[in-house]
């Protein structure tokens, strides 16, 4: 499985439109579900990859007072993974050096 299809798996766990609802879901169901978005994740190989799941495992730990709200953060996390999975789908629309000679 491709790492953009296990990310996109991972990010269809944590919808934003669940997580900017009126009424914020419980926190024991929203640390649940990013704990198994997590599980969800290829294994870390960038960068980005390690910020991603640094953040939402933040969530499941227990974040720090210091960084604002639960939700707030929690909203933060996931949208950094919904960030990720555009990059990734992007990158594979991206020119390769291939494709900008035959131009």
């Amino acid at each position: 499985m491709s790492a953009l299809t296990r990310y996109a798996k991972s990010a269809q766990i944590l919808p934003m439109a669940w997580l900017t609802q009126s009424e914020f879901p419980a926190k024991g169901l929203v640390k649940n579900a990013f704990q198994v978005a997590i599980s969800e994740l290829p294994e870390a190989s960038t960068y980005e990859d390690n910020v991603v799941r640094s953040a939402l495992q933040t969530i499941v730990d227990g974040v720090d007072p210091r960084g604002g709200s639960f939700k707030a953060q929690a909203m933060h996390a996931a949208g950094q993974l919904h960030d990720r999975v555009t990059a990734l789908a992007l990158a594979l629309d991206a020119p390769t050096a291939h494709d900008q000679k035959r131009r």
